[in-house]
C-alpha cells in the first residue's frame, strides 16, 4: 500500500473488501488509511478503556454503638472492598438518645473496623467524639 488517488484508493478499497477512513482532515492532502472498519473500531474502543482513570469517591458506611459483631464484619467486607477500588471511606458511628452516654462503646467499634481492615489504608482524619463519630481513610498507592 501507498500513495493513491481517490479512484485507485476506492478500487484497490473494493478488491481488498476493505474501507477507507479518514485518519487527519487537517492537512493537506487529507490522509485516508485502508482498513477493516470493524476492526479499527474495536482497536479505538479498546484504547479508550485503557486511558480511563478512577475517579475517587468518598464512600460512607455507617454504624451505631449497638451494630453487632456480625454486621460489623458485613461492613468490614465492604470498607474493603472500597479501599482496594481507591476510594476514600468515611466511618461514621451515629450516637441515638441515650447511647451518647457511652461514647467509647463507639470509638470500640470504629477501632475493631481500623484494626481489620486488610488493605494498607491511611488515616486521614481520627474519630472525634460527638454527636456522631467518623474518621475518614484514603487508600495508600502502590
Amino acid at each position: 500500500m501507498g500513495i493513491y488517488t481517490i479512484k485507485e484508493a476506492l478500487d484497490e478499497a473494493k478488491v481488498n473488501d476493505l474501507d477507507i477512513v479518514l485518519i487527519s482532515k487537517d492537512v493537506d492532502p487529507a490522509i485516508c488509511k485502508m482498513v477493516d472498519f470493524g476492526k479499527y473500531r474495536y482497536d479505538e474502543d479498546k484504547k479508550q478503556k485503557n486511558n480511563k482513570h478512577h475517579v475517587q469517591e468518598l464512600k460512607e458506611v455507617k454504624i451505631s454503638p449497638n451494630t453487632a459483631i456480625h454486621d460489623l464484619n458485613v461492613t468490614l467486607k465492604k470498607v474493603n472492598k472500597f479501599l482496594s477500588q481507591g476510594d476514600k471511606v468515611k466511618i461514621t458511628c451515629v450516637f441515638k438518645a441515650r447511647e451518647m452516654i457511652h461514647p467509647k462503646i463507639g470509638l470500640e467499634k470504629i477501632q475493631y473496623l481500623l484494626e481489620n481492615i486488610v488493605v494498607n489504608y491511611h488515616v486521614d482524619k481520627e474519630p472525634i467524639e460527638e454527636k456522631s463519630m467518623h474518621t475518614i481513610l484514603s487508600p495508600v498507592k502502590k
